[in-house]
C-alpha cells in the first residue's frame, strides 16, 4: 500500500484544497504583478504539456471507448429488462382484474 499513499488524503478533501487555495493567494500577495503574469503563464503550457502527455498514452482512446460501449450495453440491458417486467406486471394486472 505504500505506492499508494500519493492518492490517499487524511482528513476533508475541501479542507485541505481550501488551505492549499488560501496557501497559494497568501503567496501571491507577495509577489508583483511581472511575476505573477509569469506564473501564469507557465501554469497554463504545464496545462497544455500535460494534456499532451496523457493524449500521447497509447490506448488511452481505447480504454474510454471500451467503457462507453459497456456502459452503453449495460444501459440497454437495463431498459429491456425493465421493459419486460412493466410488460410482465401489466400482463399479470390484466389477467387478475378480469
Amino acid at each position: 500500500m505504500e505506492g499508494l499513499a500519493v492518492t490517499e488524503i487524511e482528513g476533508s478533501v475541501s479542507k485541505m484544497k481550501k488551505e492549499m487555495a488560501d496557501a497559494m493567494n497568501h503567496i501571491a500577495e507577495a509577489v508583483d504583478e511581472d511575476l505573477r503574469q509569469r506564473l501564469l503563464e507557465e501554469s497554463k503550457m504545464v496545462f497544455v504539456l500535460n494534456n499532451n502527455m496523457v493524449h500521447s498514452i497509447e490506448g488511452a482512446g481505447a480504454v474510454v471507448t471500451f467503457k462507453i460501449i459497456k456502459f452503453g450495453i449495460c444501459g440497454a440491458v437495463a431498459v429491456l429488462l425493465f421493459t419486460y417486467i412493466r410488460k410482465f406486471w401489466v400482463a399479470k394486472e390484466k389477467s387478475v382484474n378480469e
